[in-house]
């Protein structure tokens, strides 16, 4: 098995994690290839995995025609959330006063922007979307301290903080109810948690296990972690080929 990963030195916060996979795979003695462009990969074979980023990674299964959806609040978490979330539009926001003071962030592509409160126009400022872009539109909570969930396989793998007050503790039993009700779970993903200024523990958002932040989680792990997805997503396409041709 030959492991392809994007090139990454010197490791930074937007790099840490392919590096973290990286010496994740190494360590289990798998060949590493970097590379810089896809088209230094070639030819992929069944037993192969990429390590890349999210538009990356997106466009590698696209060549499989393979459609992956991001997660964001699967409906099995709704009582999880403890606050009203529903999809919208940018419109939504920009026409009327009424909408705002709400949390917004992309529906169809999670990185295009980062989410953030809207408390007037001002704050669409940069955004670069059209008025009809689909986003997530929700009750601003005043989180206090944040937690990434790792779940393989419908266990939680590590818990890994990430943000905020490290006075502030989670109910474990939230995380492990939530982790029991998504039954519709992929194999590899992550439920991200948060204790809020009222001291509830609510799911934030879950995310799909490749190309994810790992915020420490040990790098043995985390190779695990993200070859179980990758065999997840790509079995259907390898069933019937032993090869892709990976190009940009």
């Amino acid at each position: 098995m030959t492991v392809y990963v994007r090139k990454v030195e010197p490791p930074t916060d937007f790099s840490v994690s392919p590096f973290t996979l990286l010496t994740g795979f190494y360590l289990r003695g798998e060949e590493i290839v970097q590379y810089s462009t896809l088209d230094e990969i070639g030819e992929l074979a069944y037993q192969d995995i990429i390590v890349d980023y999210v538009f990356q990674m997106q466009h590698i299964f696209n060549l499989m025609n393979i459609k992956v959806r991001p997660i964001d609040y699967p409906n099995q978490l709704q009582t999880f959330y403890g606050r009203k979330i529903e999809p919208g539009t940018i419109s939504q926001i920009f026409e009327s006063k009424t909408n705002w003071n709400v949390f917004i962030k992309p529906k169809a592509d999670t990185k295009l922007f980062e989410g953030r409160v809207v408390r007037t126009r001002k704050d669409l400022i940069g955004l670069n979307v059209t008025y009809d872009y689909p986003i997530w539109i929700s009750e601003p909570v005043q989180f206090v301290r944040e937690w990434r969930c790792f779940i393989l396989n419908h266990h939680v793998l590590d818990v890994r903080p990430y943000k905020g007050d490290y006075h502030v503790q989670y109910d474990p039993t939230i995380i492990d109810a939530a982790v029991a009700t998504w039954k519709e779970a992929p194999s590899a993903c992550s439920i991200d948690i948060s204790v809020t200024a009222d001291n509830r523990t609510l799911v934030v958002e879950a995310n799909d296990g490749f190309s994810l932040g790992t915020y420490g989680l040990n790098p043995y792990q985390a190779a695990v972690f993200h070859e179980t997805r990758w065999r997840e997503i790509t079995q259907a396409y390898f069933q019937d080929h032993q090869t892709v041709k990976v190009r940009e």
